[in-house]
């Protein structure tokens, strides 16, 4: 197949963007050619995809690099699908929209390519009149592909559930594939130990137990009542420390917090880092942990960082919502809480505390979980499949 794939983001700073990079990758390995399509804010990073990815112009502010972008699109549409025509476009929201006339003019067959919906979240943390008029537009994007697309995917059965209840979708238009992980990278075999103890040495880190949490800190994701949690137990447990690898808007709150309960020894702020230095830090953690609220965009979610840990063999302190549980299962490597209050990530840390050389005969467990069911090429396998089965109908 030929696949014109549009992701509507600055996939140059965009802290997912390890999906597009690694399915584009992961499809072309499966024999088809995908052209990706995105913006970019700083630099046009070609991720090592060899020319396959294209960057329209848009304006670099909130509103106007959204309309800019969408009207760039536009444009590039009308020459790629009548000149090109590849097989499938898939887009993400947010773009649709812009999308829809193609899609009218498929309808009245003046072109033959097929349109794909591809869902990967719904509106999360949106906030003010931009966030208002995203989550207009996301509402519109579901309802112009149910009439106009030839079909939708989405990243978990539970957002197939929930759209499919939302918007009367048709199950069987409905495709789902989930979040990866690259074997390869997040291997703990292929680093070296040494460099990993440097990197715990610099921290500070020696002699304790790491309780990691990778990515974006945010209000919404039970971080603050994980700091809260530390400053419960960490009197009782000194041995016990908690290391943020990441950045964002909640974390000089997070470490206003942090001075004020006089955790600077026990809770370590690394700022962001490389994907391909991530392994290194989940190499000398003892846990990862995820204690995400119960709220609907959660709930649907199927976290990166999650593969991540079960990869490098890690086991991992979780909410008990969907998300997790479709991934862990009842398997004994995942210490399911009930919810992100403090007293619960308290008792989740200590049971894995108490747990701490149990858990090291069953780790093992989680990284042949991952290579069963989660690897990007078992994610592109499941992509292809939909999106030929849209083809041939």
């Amino acid at each position: 197949m030929r696949i014109l794939w549009v992701a509507g983001k600055y996939l140059d700073v965009s802290v997912d963007r390890i999906t597009w990079i690694e399915m584009t990758k992961q499809l072309e390995r499966l024999g088809h050619g995908v052209r990706l399509v995105s913006a970019f804010r700083r630099t046009k990073n070609r991720f090592d995809l060899d020319g396959r990815v294209t960057y329209l112009p848009s304006i670099k502010m909130r509103i106007l690099g959204y309309l800019s972008f969408n009207v760039s699109l536009f444009v590039y549409l009308g020459y790629y699908l009548v000149m090109r025509r590849p097989d499938v476009l898939v887009v993400t929201p947010l773009v649709s929209l812009t999308v829809a006339f193609y899609a009218m003019m498929k309808k009245l067959r003046v072109i033959r390519t097929r349109f794909v919906l591809d869902v990967r979240t719904i509106p999360v943390e949106y906030t003010g009149v931009s966030g208002r008029i995203k989550k207009a537009i996301f509402g519109a994007d579901i309802l112009f592909s149910k009439y106009l697309f030839d079909g939708m995917t989405v990243i978990t059965p539970f957002m197939k559930e929930v759209l499919g209840e939302t918007y009367g979708l048709q199950d069987h238009r409905l495709g789902v594939w989930a979040s990866g992980t690259n074997l390869e990278r997040f291997d703990p075999g292929r680093l070296d130990g040494e460099n990993v103890e440097a990197l715990r040495k610099r921290l500070h880190l020696e002699d304790k137990f790491v309780v990691m949490y990778h990515g974006v800190l945010s209000p919404s994701r039970g971080l603050r009542q994980t700091v809260e949690a530390m400053h419960s137990i960490v009197e009782r447990y000194p041995d016990i420390a908690l290391l943020f690898v990441g950045g964002g808007t909640d974390r000089a709150v997070l470490e206003r917090m942090v001075h004020d309960f006089g955790l600077q020894d026990r809770v370590i702020f690394e700022g962001e880092v490389s994907h391909e230095a991530i392994p290194s830090y989940i190499a000398l953690a003892d846990v990862g942990i995820l204690p995400f609220p119960r709220i609907s965009w959660w709930r649907v979610s199927s976290p990166i960082k999650l593969m991540e840990y079960l990869a490098m063999g890690k086991p991992v302190i979780v909410t008990e919502i969907e998300a997790h549980r479709d991934v862990l299962g009842s398997n004994g490597f995942g210490i399911f809480i009930p919810s992100e209050k403090p007293e619960d990530v308290a008792q989740g840390i200590l049971e894995a505390y108490a747990r701490r050389k149990d858990l090291k005969d069953v780790v093992q467990e989680g990284r042949q979980l991952i290579r069963d069911r989660y690897t990007w090429n078992q994610q592109a396998v499941q992509l292809a499949d939909y999106l030929k089965s849209t083809c041939e109908r």
